[in-house]
């Protein structure tokens, strides 16, 4: 991409962190941000090292936000021919997704997660049109690829399509050997050859939190953290609205009123009772188990995964979009209610009070994800100021351009501390320096967890420093970026302290 500052090679080697991971998702986003620099180069316009960042995230978010269009396309496919109450369920599940934090936050960064929730999506998708194969064939290249742990999401979507005698055992093990190996074909070849090694990197990590069980070096949670913090804090109210894609709740109160209304004397005993269950739903029961051959997979992989002592929410991502999936199901019945098509339930609530009752349903149920979108902001509000390391390089970089008198030649050395390369300091934004100064020579040193990559002390060679110390003898603080938001409950206000120091030696 940059004729200036090749000198900056990739960097994973020198830090390859805990474990290795794949390369096939980054080399898709790097053939379409490819594409895009040469398309805008036919203009004139050249693609700075942040443009390309900003574009592979574009990218990115643009591959999920399809999936998931696939997936409320299939949804109202599979609901909609079975019941019509159904079906504004995908446009609500788009909804629920938009409105909620965490989806939108990860949908563009180049996490493995984030690229395995585009891949599940569709997998859901295909399950939804009946075609259990395509959906467990989607989840054998995730895990294989990018995410080792959707093994369990396939062991519990799988077992479930086995015991509803959805597919064979003999053709889903075929289906699962021949995706298997067409993503190790996928992965082992590219990330052998750019990791200098043999290697599967999902292997690896497989290996590492099954047999080694490691992933507890960093950090244990208590096994319902899942259930009790991770998902309420991921759906926030909107997960309130759950229970309404099983339960005919406001039908059922619907019908109690109407038959209260019509016969005070029939608020007891069987005709009320029958009015309850038929004034809607005709003789289905109350509870709806459509949905519940979809959820109960999903559920049974998050309490499956509640056994891994280690826990984070984008763990869990897989789930996310089958419980939207549901919230839009219960948001598409309040809608069905409040604005009822058939001709004789449509007379039936404009004769009585029912009608004011269902649309106050429907208007709670959107106010749930209001409250959610609210709550979102807040959130969004706060991340924005959690990433002072990148706010310190490009303060860095405008407080050298504002240098008058630059000396072409000139060596920088900059040192990168732990907490700033954790908080935003990037390959691209590195380029990003050589990009707008090219007539200095620029070198960087971050430190890390590697024993080889260890603090040493010695600043004396570094001519900036990057880093949460506040002082440091023979440099001198130019400028700091502010990080580590929270919220001052007295004033309703996020206040922020200063957390990466910009430095430079006394001699510059």
């Amino acid at each position: 991409f940059f004729e200036r500052g090749s000198e900056i090679s990739f960097d994973h080697l020198q830090y390859p962190g805990v474990v290795p991971r794949s390369f096939v998702g980054a080399s898709a986003l790097a053939v379409a941000c490819k594409f895009a620099c040469t398309l805008t180069s036919l203009f004139g316009e050249v693609c700075s090292p942040m443009m390309v960042q900003v574009l592979a995230r574009f990218f990115l978010a643009l591959f999920n936000i399809g999936c998931m269009h696939q997936l409320a396309i299939a949804v109202d496919k599979r609901l909609s021919r079975t019941h019509q109450a159904f079906q504004y369920t995908g446009f609500y599940f788009l909804l629920a997704c938009a409105a909620q934090f965490h989806i939108p936050f990860y949908a563009s960064r180049t996490l493995p997660n984030t690229f395995a929730l585009g891949l599940v999506c569709l997998s859901y998708a295909q399950w939804f049109l009946d075609k259990p194969y395509s959906a467990c064939a989607y989840l054998v290249v995730t895990a294989t690829i990018f995410r080792c742990d959707v093994i369990i999401l396939l062991f519990t979507m799988g077992l479930s399509m086995l015991l509803r005698r959805e597919m064979g055992v003999l053709r889903a093990i075929f289906v699962g050997i021949c995706y298997g190996i067409l993503g190790l074909l996928l992965s082992v070849p590219l990330d052998s050859i750019l990791w200098g090694k043999l290697i599967w990197p999902e292997g690896v990590v497989l290996f590492y939190n099954t047999v080694e069980n490691k992933s507890s070096d960093w950090g244990i949670s208590p096994w319902h953290w899942y259930a009790t913090r991770a998902l309420p804090r991921g759906m926030l109210f909107s997960a309130l609205v759950v229970p309404l894609a099983f339960i005919r709740f406001p039908e059922i109160v619907a019908a109690y009123v109407h038959t209260s209304s019509h016969s005070p004397q029939a608020r007891t005993g069987n005709n009320t009772r029958r009015g309850m269950l038929q004034f809607f739903s005709g003789s289905q029961p109350l509870l709806d188990s459509m949905i519940l051959p979809f959820i109960f997979p999903v559920l049974a992989f998050i309490c499956l995964y509640s056994f891994l002592p280690h826990k984070e929410m984008r763990f869990i991502f897989p789930s996310l979009p089958m419980l939207n999936v549901a919230v839009g199901m219960g948001l598409a019945r309040l809608h069905a209610c409040a604005f009822p098509k058939r001709v004789k339930q449509k007379r039936e609530v404009q004769k009585t009070s029912t009608r004011l009752l269902l649309l106050l349903f429907y208007a709670i149920g959107l106010l749930m994800l209001l409250l959610t979108f609210i709550g979102t902001c807040v959130f969004i509000t706060i991340s924005s100021k959690n990433y002072p390391g990148g706010e310190a390089i490009t303060k860095l970089q405008e407080n050298i351009g504002a240098k008058n008198i630059i000396q072409e030649g000139t060596d920088y050395h900059i040192y990168v501390d732990v907490a700033s390369a954790m908080t935003g300091v990037s390959l691209f934004s590195q380029r990003e320096l050589i990009f707008s100064h090219p007539d200095i020579n620029w070198s960087f040193v971050k430190a890390g967890y590697e024993k080889n990559n260890e603090y040493s002390g010695n600043f004396s060679k570094y001519t900036h420093l990057l880093t949460e110390k506040s002082s440091i003898e023979g440099f001198r603080v130019i400028a700091k970026a502010q990080g580590n938001p929270r919220i001052d409950f007295r004033t309703f206000q996020i206040t922020t302290e200063d957390a990466i120091y910009i430095m430079e030696r006394d001699n510059l």
